[in-house]
């Protein structure tokens, strides 16, 4: 068996991972890579099979064109032996890719096909965490759309304390405002919280053998808090389905814990988290987190990992994704589906099983009739995850490139289902590291890969007494040479080139702010609104750039952007509600409130400060 270069460009169908934006990069720049080296072994591949009278003849109608290019013999001969040699590797490299040109368009479509295949693939884990933050992200917004108080404030130690002071009915300060946005709430950040109290990561902190004691005693056989801690995948929604289950039992166990105590007494993360079991738009979070692991996270994890489908096929998975969106739409229509009075697992999941937790279904539509505005909110929750399960699952769409794959193509290019196996290597080398502080990087790559390869069964077969003084020869060699210490080296050059780029980078970037912002300070502000209406849309783009500088609730440019008389509207709209909210601060200039705005562009220092903050703004587009 050997490994060639050829076979490698062949077999490399895609790449597969997670669906973070350097993934995408990673994945742009492989298909890059083998499109360039595949013109390459195309190109040589061509030359090779050439009479070599024939290749001499065109190697030399090359070069001649190539000097002709350079204004003739001349110019050539007074060039140095390093110019004519970097000359000739682009003449070599040009006529090759001319080559591979000639052949690529020789080749019949499914030849082509097969060069040109380049695979996606992502993760199955990362669909169903980020569908969860699309529903946990649409439940925020249905608190606001519906006018109903919001899930109780869930304020670290810090913030806890400002916002204790807050003057009830007096004109909030800007710290406060900051300690109320920053401080987190609802079903997954109480879910959080129980996983720092009962199952952190940490076992020295938290209340982890006490509340495993208390829960054997009570129920008479030991349970676990899910992991959320260590954040690991379902755990928010497993969370919920334990605090739902044992929501009575934690509140006797906080009591319990506050008495026990030589100052009676609950630390703010016992006080945040007590208070937020016995919150109702909190524990309805928490319902309708348990009724999405019923009816789609646990059902779909039966299918791409676990028992029995450790090789499935990521790129088989079409239609187990479209039944899925089929299943949320049928159940955004008709939620009885799943929290009917006569719901079961064989309407309310996907797949048709049982609930895989029916006391946990029992629960959930015993608090349901106790709850007026349910029904709306668990509508809100699934549109918000079906928006986000639409959009993470768009390699599979009807008529895309892994829906025109053959059988042939998808066994090929097989990909796992989940992003298991690196996910799992980073784990383990966490914990390795913090076990072995002083283990070099190489020798857990050399160790990890000798268990999971069964190096020594092999070894044991092939290699005679000769064959393992070599290696350990060898071994001692690179371990003579330190390749940590140089390792090591080269990341500080890197991240010392890293951070010299996006000096300069942000140095610009805030060049072109202090340009614009000199230039909305000269612009006109228009506040008829009769003449607001008149005007075109760029000029009402440019008022609304003004009161952008110092009004948040002014909608991004992306959401004001849409074309023709419907989107001019839109700007319009939001120029005078950014007017009316400049009026009712008691100002006649959005640019009065910018006096104690520094913008600062000097080299090595690239920075925006208002008052005693330092802001470092973000892409409006960003995504996680």
């Amino acid at each position: 068996m050997s490994f060639s270069r050829d076979n490698f460009i062949a077999k490399l169908r895609g790449t597969n991972g997670d669906h973070a934006a350097d993934q995408k990069k990673d994945n742009a720049l492989l298909r890059a890579w083998k499109e360039d080296e595949r013109n390459q072994c195309l190109g040589e591949e061509r030359m090779s099979e050439l009479e070599f009278p024939d290749l001499i003849k065109l190697l030399m109608a090359t070069k001649e064109a190539r000097i002709d290019e350079l204004g003739g013999v001349e110019i050539w001969d007074n060039l140095s032996p390093e110019e004519r040699l970097q000359y000739d590797k682009e003449m070599m490299l040009s006529l090759t890719q001319e080559l591979s040109a000639q052949e690529y368009d020789k080749l019949a479509d499914l030849e082509k096909r097969k060069f040109d295949l380049f695979l996606w693939g992502r993760c199955c884990m990362h669909k169903d965490l980020n569908t969860v933050k699309g529903g946990d992200k649409a439940i925020s917004e249905f608190w606001k759309s519906k006018g109903l108080m919001p899930p109780i404030l869930l304020a670290n130690k810090d913030n806890a304390a400002v916002l204790a002071s807050t003057n009830i009915g007096g004109e909030r300060t800007a710290a406060e405002i900051h300690a109320e946005k920053v401080s987190g709430r609802g079903g997954v950040k109480t879910t959080m919280l129980g996983g720092l109290l009962f199952h952190h990561k940490d076992n020295k902190k938290g209340q982890q053998d006490t509340f495993s004691w208390f829960f054997r005693q009570k129920l008479g056989h030991d349970v676990a808090y899910p992991g959320t801690s260590s954040t690991r995948y379902q755990s928010n929604c497993d969370g919920a389905e334990f605090i739902i289950l044992h929501r009575l039992l934690l509140i006797e166990f906080m009591d319990t814990i506050c008495y026990k105590k030589d100052k009676a007494g609950l630390t703010n993360l016992e006080k945040n988290f007590l208070a937020a079991i016995q919150d109702e738009p909190t524990i309805v979070e928490l319902l309708l987190l348990a009724m999405y692991n019923m009816a789609f996270s646990h059902p779909y994890m039966r299918y791409v990992r676990g028992p029995g489908v450790k090789h499935v096929n990521l790129l088989d998975l079409g239609p187990l994704h479209w039944n899925i969106t089929d299943h949320y739409h049928k159940i955004i229509a008709d939620p009885d589906l799943v929290i009917g009075a006569n719901a079961s697992g064989a309407t309310g999941t996907f797949d048709g099983h049982t609930w895989h937790n029916e006391t946990v279904a029992k629960v959930v539509r015993e608090w349901i009739p106790k709850i007026p505005y349910f029904r709306d909110a668990f509508v809100a929750f699934m549109e918000g995850c079906l928006e986000t399960w639409t959009r993470f699952t768009s390699e599979f769409e009807a008529g895309g490139l892994i829906d025109g794959l053959t059988a042939e193509e998808r066994e090929a290019a097989w990909m796992p289902a989940t992003n298991d196996v690196n996910e799992g290597a980073l784990g383990t080398l966490r914990i390795t590291m913090r076990r072995k502080p002083h283990l070099t990087l190489h020798q857990f790559n050399a160790r990890f890969m000798y268990n999971q390869n069964k190096t020594q069964e092999w070894m044991d077969k092939t290699l005679t007494d000769d064959d393992l003084i070599y290696l350990r020869q060898q071994a001692q060699k690179l371990d003579e040479s330190k390749p940590e210490v140089k390792r090591k080296a080269e990341q500080v050059e890197a991240d010392e080139a890293a951070a010299k780029a996006k000096r300069a980078k942000i140095t610009e970037q805030t060049k072109k702010k202090n340009e614009a912002l000199e230039k909305l300070r000269n612009v006109v502000l228009v506040l008829e609104e009769q003449k607001i209406r008149q005007l075109g849309v760029k000029a009402v783009k440019e008022q609304l750039d003004v009161y952008r500088i110092s009004d948040p609730e002014v909608p991004i440019k992306a959401r004001l952007n849409k074309a023709g008389p419907k989107g001019q509207k839109e700007r319009i709209e939001a120029l005078l509600a950014a007017i009316a909210h400049m009026h009712a601060q008691g100002l006649s200039d959005p640019r009065s409130d910018t006096s104690d705005e520094v913008l600062q562009a000097s080299e090595g220092s690239s920075r925006m400060v208002r008052g005693d903050y330092i802001y470092i703004s973000e892409d409006e587009d960003g995504e996680t």
